[in-house]
């Protein structure tokens, strides 16, 4: 399962520069989304995947269309506009797992559980990969008025496939990046690497303080949406 990368660190900050870009438009896509279920409230498109029963989706879908018609457009516009560029945002996050997996299974010696372990949940991130598309498919037609519950039996597929993205996505990550700190504080690592490091923790900076701003200007906007 394992091979060798080479310059890896430069196509791990490749692919994770890319994934925080995306990742910046969808929070601004994410930003313009609203629902009108008894009150108005805003909500993201991470809380479409976690729903309780299969009525909070349509609940969720059709409050929209309670809201003044021009918001509606802007809502129904940015949400599929979020779910359209998330097959983009995929193939770049989960590809910057499997880069870091893989780089931490290579620190680890021939034939160890940790490059067995870390060497499975890089290829791993191709079935979360899968089970993303999957949701998305599922979600995008029901973007429309009157939309109805899932059925029960779909209901827990979806949740399940939503679980299992998550927890694969997560434990690879989670994991590499625990490793790879261990690494790094211990000082095993490629004097060569470094660079990579200070590339990576700067597109952080850029991506958690632009998110931070069009957090604060979402917050303002949905104040003065309730007040007109």
């Amino acid at each position: 399962m394992f091979f060798w990368i080479e310059n890896g660190w430069m196509w791990f900050c490749i692919a994770s520069g890319a994934a925080l870009l995306i990742a910046l438009f969808l929070q601004r896509f994410d930003a313009a989304l609203a629902t009108k279920v008894g009150a108005m409230r805003s909500f993201t498109v991470i809380d479409l995947e976690f729903p309780s029963n299969p009525k909070d989706i349509p609940n969720t879908i059709n409050g929209i269309f309670t809201l003044p018609e021009k918001q509606q457009q802007r809502v129904v516009q940015a949400l599929k506009r979020s779910l359209y560029l998330d097959f983009l945002f995929m193939p770049a996050i989960y590809g910057a797992i499997f880069l870091l997996c893989m780089l931490i299974a290579d620190k680890c010696g021939p034939s160890s559980v940790g490059r067995i372990f870390f060497s499975l949940f890089a290829w791993l991130q191709g079935v979360a990969w899968l089970c993303d598309i999957i949701e998305n498919l599922l979600l995008l037609p029901r973007v429309k008025q009157g939309v109805e519950p899932m059925t029960l039996g779909l209901h827990k597929i979806y949740v399940r496939v939503v679980w299992t993205k998550w927890a694969i996505a997560l434990i690879g990550f989670v994991t590499a990046s625990m490793l790879a700190l261990y690494f790094w504080v211990k000082g095993d690592y490629d004097r060569a690497s470094l660079p990579y490091l200070i590339v990576f923790v700067g597109e952080l900076a850029v991506f958690l303080a632009i998110g931070f701003f069009w957090s604060k200007k979402k917050d303002q906007e949905y104040t003065n949406s309730k007040q007109q």
